[in-house]
């Protein structure tokens, strides 16, 4: 079973340290706005990974589901998430917010097995893209807060969710 607490760290998904505490031991403005930020950039990522991922079902003009297999609906999600990870690649936007949106879902519907939203062959699929060539998620924008290590570290992570759902 996914450990909910132990996989959802956003904090080594930060941009960037700050000292979170103040003398007092109570958070500073700069973690309270750093949390909010981070935060935003998992939700946008997520949201923008969600958008594309649809977007790649009417690209492909993908079938319902009532009108193919179960095998057949994961091989579409797969397609569909592989045109969102393509995507956001040529954004340089990594999807952190997707690891998120994964274990909320899979915490909400535990053993069913479905296709959409979660499986762990989607997971290992965007795991792999992300591993082969993390750099496509780096830019001039946004190198001084991203590393290639950043990008195989979200990999791994969905790996190990991957790993939990088998």
């Amino acid at each position: 079973a996914i450990n909910f607490d132990q996989r959802l760290d956003l904090k080594r998904y930060r941009t960037h340290a700050h000292d979170c505490m103040d003398a007092g031991g109570r958070a500073t403005q700069d973690a309270k706005a750093e949390h909010y930020c981070i935060n935003q950039r998992c939700l946008q990522s997520a949201l923008a990974f969600l958008l594309l991922h649809e977007l790649g079902h009417w690209h492909h003009q993908h079938k319902p589901y009532s009108a193919i297999s179960h095998r057949r609906a994961q091989a579409q999600e797969i397609e569909s998430d592989s045109l969102a990870i393509e995507v956001m690649g040529r954004m340089s936007t990594p999807p952190y917010g997707i690891v998120t949106w994964f274990m909320v879902t899979g915490l909400m519907a535990p053993g069913n097995p479905t296709t959409n939203p979660l499986s762990s062959t989607r997971l290992q699929s965007i795991a792999l893209a992300l591993k082969t060539t993390p750099e496509r998620f780096i830019s001039r924008d946004n190198q001084n807060t991203l590393t290639r290590a950043d990008v195989l570290t979200l990999a791994n992570d969905m790996n190990t969710i991957a790993e939990a759902l088998d």
